[in-house]
């Protein structure tokens, strides 16, 4: 035989042989998933099609190289699919979902439309030529189905086309802050920018203003008012002048005296302009509709819904008001009771559920100085938008946009009684306060016996109320709840049930995000699970929560401008993010900085308040709470075993917990990185948590170790060589816990995770108790610049204590 027949044999020997490891295209089945035969599971090689999914480690998103995609066809219709995992010779290996070995990440997305279809997108990391691959599938309950195929060419280096960011002009644009006025119709009390410095011959085609707290408003250049866009309160109406300069009036969400606030125009061309500058005083009880002028004084036995639809002042004369129907606000008013006016309300028999006993539908409402009570239970209409409450917010076509100034000061409200009052089951209490069309008031000085007081957006003044539980046999989630909250002042409150009363769990539930909120001075107690209960405990242990666990994107940035400013993101994974969201930099020399962003300039690019140091790092890109305080508070859930004071979990930007009390309870606290709920998958990621501040707090008589860690779990996706967290940890007095030798506080958790996730600053950190106790401990993290890599066995964590 001559030598090039020697060569056949020998390539033909060797094809032979990675047949035979991968076999043909072929299904191995073992048993069952979720009830139903599994399919036969194919695997076909479609290699690089410019997408970009994946990088070549552990973490998620893309690196800007061109990813391998394999096509699966044959998975089970209608079963889930729990994860995914490729393996080859020398060690190949990348797996999707939870991936407890750490391998390479793959993304696994099925065909909404053919659900026994999917594509599998990897990193190769080298050529893959010839290289025979098996495919795994996972199926609930441990069921799993496997194929074999031979990959094709791929180019490891193969970079994904450049993209470019839009061009900011050089010349920058001038604003002039002329204040607030009344000169365009429909928009009262809207502040008047003027715009000046566009370029010359240039026109532009839209123009975006935004504020610190993450609040944008969209104009163009006509006379009428521009749809909503992501992230916007109020409208904005952009007009031409004759001199060149284009005048702007914004309706203010709030004061903006010392702000920094940047306009953006777009041009014809591409290109925009960018300026910032420094916002003015704004008065926001200007940009609510007008109380009208006259008074009355009202006696019991008066029709008070007549009165009130005159709006105006209203005052309560002392005695007992009866109501057989909700009493409806439609018009601003200022409904003012002197002391001893009581509003009782009854239902009668046949009457239609009630949404609302007194429904606001104007802004610019007071209410003061009067008691609120039932006369006995009331059927109460539970689709009501976000649920039925005594004090509720409604919807009018007269005030459709301006649900500003709120006041709700001096009241005693007091939710109805239950039916049948039980010591061992409750009913849900109606919320005593629900605003989910406000954006901004006081509520203050008030007497509160019942469900939640309810709110949305910002600012919001909550100081001095007194809570006192609910009526026996019912039960609140939280005395109160924000959503999406702006300069929210929550001080000055007490809680304290006062028997008989129902059951209260939460104390302050914050979700989505949050942005320069306070949450100071407040007294709780006697709240939460207890070891009294005599009814059945629920998911509720928390009395201060916040919770914000969706990420836009994670990976490398597709695109960054020269001077840092703008960066766009290709492959986003979650919703488009806006204005006041977060970019946290998750890799590289710069990891733990985090920049907000001032504008989103489409759904995939934007504009920051600072520049990205390193634009080759990974980042993340969120949605969370940003600059938020909770100082001098005392949170007393001695009496319970199971209640948590303060659970921290989501994105969380510059947190400050201060000067607190922490008394009794079950984990000491919680504050974590936590699994996000979106994109992809519950736990595909985490929510990062930098620049924590946790300093001068008092832990007292916890019953179990608190802790702050990037979280992990099964359930929980693995990472490697990603920033997470970082804690300032300073001058806390931490009492032992009840149970066990200790300590108060862990830093980090046992295996898996590695040491680069958490970065911590800890000095000052003494025992209650002025003895030799060490009060944090570390199971993994970097502390003090200094790794610890957790033992293998996650019992026995590393009990190095944390030196100063």
């Amino acid at each position: 035989m001559n030598a090039g027949g020697r060569i056949g044999l020998g390539l033909m020997t060797s094809l032979a042989l990675a047949w035979a490891w991968a076999g043909p295209a072929r299904s191995q089945t073992q048993g069952r998933a979720g009830g139903r035969a599994l399919a036969r599971l194919a695997c076909a090689w479609v290699g690089q099609d410019g997408q970009d999914r994946v990088g070549p480690g552990v973490g998620v998103g893309p690196d800007r190289l061109q990813d391998a995609r394999i096509a699966l066809t044959g998975l089970a219709a209608g079963v889930e699919v729990r994860w995914v995992r490729v393996e080859g010779p020398d060690g190949l290996r990348w797996e999707s979902g939870m991936n407890p070995r750490k391998s390479a990440n793959t993304e696994f997305l099925r065909d909404p439309k053919l659900p026994d279809r999917g594509d599998l997108f990897l990193a190769p990391g080298r050529d893959l030529a010839r290289v025979p691959l098996r495919v795994t599938v996972g199926y609930p309950d441990d069921r799993v189905e496997s194929s074999r195929l031979l990959a094709g060419p791929c180019d490891p280096a193969l970079a994904m086309p450049a993209l470019s960011v839009p061009e900011v002009v050089a010349a920058p644009l001038q604003v002039r802050w002329a204040g607030q006025d009344d000169s365009r119709p429909g928009l009262r009390g809207a502040v008047h920018l003027e715009v000046t410095g566009l370029p010359p011959g240039s026109e532009p085609t839209g123009l975006t203003l935004s504020n610190a707290a993450g609040t944008a408003w969209v104009g163009g250049l006509s006379e009428t008012h521009p749809p909503y866009g992501k992230g916007t309160m109020a409208p904005m109406v952009a007009t031409k002048a004759g001199d060149g300069r284009v005048d702007l009036h914004f309706t203010p969400s709030r004061d903006e005296s010392g702000s920094v606030m940047m306009v953006r125009a777009d041009l014809a061309d591409g290109r925009f302009a960018v300026a910032r500058f420094r916002g003015g005083a704004c008065d926001l009880s200007r940009i609510g509709p007008i109380r009208a002028s006259g008074s009355a004084e009202a006696r019991p036995g008066d029709d008070l819904n007549a009165l009130a639809a005159r709006g105006g002042r209203v005052v309560l004369t002392p005695g007992v008001y009866r109501l057989d129907r909700p009493l409806l606000l439609v018009e601003p008013i200022e409904l003012v009771g002197q002391p001893g006016a009581i509003l009782e309300f009854g239902q009668g028999p046949g009457s239609p559920r009630w949404g609302t006993a007194i429904e606001i539908r104007a802004g610019c409402t007071t209410l003061q100085g009067f008691s609120v009570r039932f006369s006995g239970p009331v059927l109460w209409d539970e689709g009501t938008f976000y649920g039925p409450a005594v004090i509720g917010h409604g919807l009018s076509p007269k005030y459709p946009e301006y649900r500003v100034n709120l006041r709700i000061e001096g009241l005693d409200l007091e939710g109805p009684p239950v039916a049948r009052p039980s010591r061992t089951k409750t009913e849900p209490a109606p919320k005593l306060i629900r605003l989910p069309a406000a954006v901004s008031g006081r509520i203050a000085g008030n007497r509160l016996r019942g469900g939640a007081v309810e709110f949305f957006g910002g600012p919001w003044e909550i100081v001095d109320n007194t809570y006192t539980g609910t009526p026996p046999g019912s039960a609140c989630f939280e005395v109160f709840v924000g959503h999406g909250t702006r300069g929210l002042v929550l001080k000055g409150n007490r809680v304290k049930p006062v028997a008989p009363h129902g059951k209260t769990w939460r104390f302050l539930v914050l979700t989505n995000s949050g942005a320069g909120d306070l949450v100071a001075e407040n007294t709780v107690e006697g709240i939460g699970p207890r070891d009294d209960d005599t009814i059945p405990g629920i998911n509720a242990a928390e009395l201060i929560l916040t919770e914000a666990y969706r990420l836009s994107f994670e990976g490398r940035p597709a695109a960054v401008s020269a001077d840092g400013y703008v960066v766009r993101v290709a492959g986003r994974q979650g919703e488009p993010a806006g204005a006041g969201a977060v970019l946290a930099v998750l890799t590289g020399p710069s990891a733990g900085t985090w920049i907000r962003l001032a504008q989103a300039v489409d759904a995939d690019t934007f504009l920051l308040d600072a520049p990205l140091p390193d634009p080759k790092a990974v980042i993340s890109v969120a949605s969370g709470f940003v600059g938020e305080r909770f100082e001098r508070n005392r949170l007393d859930t001695r009496g319970s075993r199971e209640a948590n004071n303060l659970v921290l979990v989501g994105n969380h930007f510059g947190t400050i917990i201060r000067d607190n009390q922490f008394l009794g309870g079950g984990d000491a606290l919680k504050v974590t990185a936590a699994p996000t709920e979106l994109p992809v998958h519950w736990g595909w990621s985490h929510a990062p948590a930098f620049g924590l501040e946790f300093r001068g707090n008092t832990i007292e008589q916890p019953a179990r170790p608190g802790f702050f860690s990037v979280e992990h779990s099964p359930a929980i996706k693995s990472n490697a060589g990603r920033l997470y967290m970082t804690l300032d940890l300073r001058d806390n007095r931490l009492g032992k816990p009840a149970k066990g030798p200790g300590p108060t506080l862990w830093l980090g958790e046992g295996p898996p995770p590695d040491p680069d996730e958490l970065r911590v600053t800890a000095a000052g950190n003494t025992a209650l108790d002025g003895s030799a106790f060490e009060p944090v401990r570390v199971r993994s993290g970097t502390v003090n610049g200094r790794p610890t890599t957790p033992t293998p066995d996650t019992r026995r964590p590393s009990r190095r204590p944390v030196s100063d």
